[in-house]
């Protein structure tokens, strides 16, 4: 018999837990939750857009209830005001692997009623989320988003700030390095056409071609890593 993988999280299905009457299979009641919650809110596109993806890496519902999301000493350390009276907050999330989870916490104003925006930060899966307090709460949100596979935990603002100043500098680090590299490249490359017209040697033009292949890949490998992280 071949064997059966999770439509949600692509791993083996346990024998004892396929469903011979159904064509979708799941590997644990937690799978079979998220799969139903993202076929009834509509989002079946999700598993298109997962398809490159590495299904392994997907979440799964806690069933927590994140009902202290709720409380006020929780919304006067995590949660915002905004001049139109909207509240604001940022969460991080449990299991953001890929493009298609973008897409399907960005959904989220489709999802639940109130939330007025939903947008991701892949690289620090954190989840900037506003909504009408009057419509629903920070807590039923948190659900929501458990619900889909993607258990949420409280990030502070001031943390962002100090991620996004670390980050800032990592860039101006890696475009230091870009720079130098880039014109020790262009150096070397003056180098060999002055060469050519002087009678460089073999031996000496060959070194001058593997150094600079060293320093390009120094550029690609170190500054060049910004580009390949969740490509």
């Amino acid at each position: 018999m071949s064997e059966v993988k999770c439509d949600h999280c692509g791993l083996p299905v346990p024998s004892g837990l396929i469903d011979e009457s159904s064509d979708v299979q799941f590997c644990c009641g937690g799978c079979k939750m998220v799969y139903e919650a993202i076929h009834s809110c509509g989002l079946d596109r999700y598993y298109e857009l997962q398809e490159s993806a590495d299904k392994t890496q997907v979440g799964k519902t806690t069933g927590g209830d994140y009902s202290h999301f709720d409380e006020p000493s929780f919304h006067e350390t995590y949660v915002r005001r905004t001049p139109g009276g909207m509240l604001t907050t940022d969460l991080r999330l449990e299991s953001v692997h890929c493009a298609a989870c973008v897409w399907l916490v960005e959904r989220l104003p489709r999802v639940l009623p109130g939330v007025l925006e939903s947008r991701l930060d892949f690289r620090r899966s954190c989840a900037s989320i506003t909504w009408d307090g009057n419509k629903t709460t920070l807590s039923e949100i948190a659900r929501t988003l458990d619900s889909l596979g993607y258990p949420s935990h409280p990030y502070r603002q001031s943390q962002m700030q100090e991620v996004r100043k670390l980050e800032n500098r990592r860039h101006l680090i890696n475009i230091g390095i870009a720079g130098a590299c880039a014109g020790n490249v262009m150096l070397i490359a003056f180098a060999l056409y002055g060469g050519r017209l002087s009678g460089m040697e073999e031996q000496y033009r060959s070194f001058f071609h593997w150094v600079s292949l060293g320093v390009t890949l120094v550029a690609l490998i170190f500054p060049g890593r910004t580009f390949y992280v969740g490509a």
